[in-house]
């Protein structure tokens, strides 16, 4: 049950992360180009690792639920 948990406070982490910080960068999104020129990153390239690296974890994340916590708890007689 504490890996359940964990995976929930995962999501609801990342969810927050979403509302809060990617929202933050997309707005940069809207800045003239030659306001985004002084920033020291590019906000649309973070964006796109950030989705990136974000499919992997839900990727990931979805593989343990369906191959490792639910057999674990079906084992104990708790089903989905």
């Amino acid at each position: 049950m504490e890996r359940v948990k964990f995976l929930a406070i995962f999501s609801s982490n990342l969810e927050e992360f979403f509302r809060v910080r990617v929202a933050s960068l997309r707005a940069l999104l809207d800045l003239k180009k030659k306001s985004r020129k002084e920033l020291d990153f590019d906000p649309e390239e973070l964006l796109k690792e950030i989705h990136k690296k974000v499919d992997e974890l839900q990727f990931l994340l979805g593989k343990i639920f369906s191959e490792d916590i639910i057999p674990a708890l079906n084992a104990h007689n708790i089903f989905y």
